[in-house]
């Protein structure tokens, strides 16, 4: 279970303007209901719909099978009882929001409620971020670089884990990485650790 942040880290961000889109620098909201719902942020960049994240291609769906496996055996051989770990389900955290919402190919959460939810909304109890994410990139791999890190540091999301199967066919261009790694530290700050 990660430790309590520090008072300043869970307040809530200054006001934000009318219009603006949502935020692209990795900060730490945790109240988001009254730090984020009721500001005039336009949210509509960052909406996925179940119709958006429906495809996948016969390699991502294999890599987030394997990762699946992999984290099931951590979780086992660790004897953690109470961790669930899953693919590709909606989590939530902008209540007023419900399309503000992105799904990881592979995590783990420290707890689920039960029954099981259609989604995780991090504003209701037992409805915790994941503790691990990762994100295959796609084709659009513009937005897993540039919008999941700040999508996942907003969610409240411990470590995560970018990894690009293509980054190979790309050896010109040094925009592509074969992994990425973000982690919240101590004080509650989310920041890439690792990229190469």
């Amino acid at each position: 279970m990660p430790a309590a942040l520090p008072a300043a880290l869970r307040s809530p961000p200054p006001p934000t303007a009318p219009g603006k889109r949502p935020p692209r620098a990795l900060q730490v909201v945790h109240d988001v209901d009254s730090a984020l719902a009721n500001t005039n942020i336009d949210w509509s960049a960052w909406y996925l719909s179940e119709e958006d994240d429906m495809g996948e291609s016969v390699l991502h769906a294999l890599i987030s099978s394997l990762f699946e496996d992999v984290l099931k055996r951590w979780v086992a051989e660790r004897g953690i009882k109470r961790a669930f770990v899953g693919r590709n389900a909606f989590f939530q955290w902008v209540q007023n929001q419900p399309q503000v919402q992105i799904s990881p190919d592979a995590y783990l959460v420290d707890r689920v409620p039960r029954p099981l939810p259609e989604a995780f909304q991090t504003w209701l109890p037992d409805h915790l971020p994941p503790r691990f994410a990762l994100e295959i990139v796609s084709q659009n791999w513009r937005k897993d670089y540039d919008d999941n890190p700040a999508k996942y540091a907003n969610l409240g999301c411990s470590e995560l884990v970018i990894y690009d199967p293509e980054h190979g066919k790309h050896r010109r261009s040094k925009d592509r990485l074969a992994l990425q790694v973000f982690r919240r530290a101590s004080d509650g700050v989310f920041a890439r650790v690792y990229a190469g």
